[in-house]
This record gives structure tokens, sequence and C-alpha cells, in this order.
């Protein structure tokens, strides 16, 4: 018995519409799973900078000077005096900066 033109016509449209839109799932699936990743990403990266600053809270004066002068071979005083310096430095060049006048051609 043939099969009449109307109803193969209407299963290989109802077929065409799903392929055609499988490509547009699949993307939207792949695009919702990149977010959640990158969201996931977001909380780890939080939680480090929590425990991180978190460890930065509680540490000891005495063990952060001796880290500090372990590490750059320079005592606490030694470099606020350098950073001081430094400072004034850069605020010399902004008030000479400052009183230059423009040049004008």
């Amino acid at each position: 018995m043939p099969i009449d033109q109307g109803v193969l016509d209407s299963v290989v449209n109802a077929n065409m519409k799903t392929v055609g839109e499988a490509a547009a799932f699949y993307q939207a699936q792949a695009f919702a799973n990149h977010v959640q990743s990158q969201n996931r990403l977001q909380m780890v990266a939080e939680a480090a900078v929590a425990k991180s600053i978190e460890m930065i809270q509680n540490i000891d004066m005495t063990e952060a000077a001796a880290t500090t002068k372990v590490g750059t071979g320079n005592d606490v005083a030694a470099q606020m005096q350098a950073l001081l310096a430094a400072l004034n430095s850069g605020q010399q060049g902004v008030k000479a900066a400052g009183n230059t006048p423009p040049v004008t051609p």
C-alpha cells in the first residue's frame, strides 16, 4: 500500500525541524555549561582570596618582620625608609610638573 504524500511530507518536515533545532539546542546547552563552569571557578577564586586575606590578617607581627627580613634581606625600618624616600621623590616630581609652564610653539 503506497504512503500518502501528505503524511510523507509531514514526517519529513517534522524530522527536518528536529535536525534544524538540534544545533541551537546543543549550542545553548554548551553555553549553559560554560556559564556554570565560570561560576564554579569564580567561587574557587573568591575562596582562595578569602583564605589568603585570613592568613595575612592572622600573621604574627614578629613572624611578618622575620619573613620580610629573610625574603628581602632588609629589616622593616629600612624598607619603610626606602618607601618614604620613593614617595618624597614622586611628590617632588609632581610638584615640578605642576609648576612647569606649558611649552607653546
